[in-house]
């Protein structure tokens, strides 16, 4: 992953509500940054947060696929391997909700290599 996002292939991700819900963090917020490390937990670039959504998955459309860099060019490629985020298929089924009307965080990021 940490290669796709310094090529400029991964600007975006989209990860569960839930998942922020259960471990009681804040929704992340425009222009806010983070380290990004590699495998060997070192620091590589900032990535720069520029657009925050909550959208339901079937919402979210087919460009967030294509950024998510990893092969896929709509959204139901996405939902369908469920690759979002990393998501087990098994949180889906915990959910209860039907993977399309899951409630989504999609974010887009700027890589700024250090």
């Amino acid at each position: 992953m940490v290669g796709l996002i310094l090529n400029g292939t991964k600007t975006a991700t989209a990860t569960l509500l839930q998942e922020y819900l259960d471990e009681g963090e804040l929704l992340p917020k425009i222009g806010a940054r983070s380290i990004l490390v590699d495998s060997n937990d070192q620091d590589v670039a900032i990535l720069s947060t520029t657009d925050v959504e909550v959208v339901r998955l079937g919402d979210i459309g087919d460009r967030q696929a294509i950024d998510e860099g990893e092969g896929d060019v709509t959204v139901l490629d996405c939902a369908s391997a469920m690759k979002i985020s990393g998501t087990p298929r098994n949180t889906v089924r915990n959910v209860g909700t039907p993977t399309l009307q899951l409630p989504m965080i999609r974010l887009s990021c700027l890589s700024i290599p250090q």
